[in-house]
């Protein structure tokens, strides 16, 4: 992977669901961004998102996303800055595994996707707003 940081906002809107996953796409691939991680790194970001737009309470209302890629030699960062009021997703309690996703309960099954496709899952909480990071390394093709 080559050196990379960028960053954009976006507002918590589900029309920029289909522009965060483009702009990912194609920041990754100009970071050459082993293929594997595209969907691991896709799928956490539209994961985190979306929880924000659909579960998210915003005490000055809506307010809009940054959204940080870096890349380094062996490490891929997503970073989320937002001002919704806090939610911890580090400290949800983890889900069983499940036989199959009828049997799945509802909600919660997010956030084990990303502790399930990231390396870690990050999270604080200040008076500017929240930060959730998770970050990724190329997998094996069998893991």
């Amino acid at each position: 992977m080559k050196a990379l940081s960028v960053t954009r906002v976006f507002l918590p809107d589900t029309a920029e669901v289909r522009g965060l996953r483009s702009w990912l796409m194609e920041q990754m691939d100009d970071a050459a961004v082993p293929q594997e991680m595209h969907f691991r790194v896709q799928l956490c970001a539209e994961e985190l998102f979306t929880n924000l737009l659909m579960h998210a309470s915003w005490p000055q209302g809506p307010q809009p996303v940054k959204v940080t890629l870096a890349c380094g030699q062996e490490r891929l960062r997503l970073l989320l800055l937002d001002r919704a009021q806090p939610f911890h997703p580090d400290r949800a309690p983890k889900q069983a595994a499940c036989s199959s996703v009828d049997a799945a309960p509802v909600g919660g099954l997010g956030i084990k996707l990303v502790r399930d496709f990231s390396e870690h899952l990050l999270y604080a909480s200040d008076a500017c707003g929240n930060r959730t990071e998770v970050s990724f390394k190329p997998r094996d093709a069998g893991r």
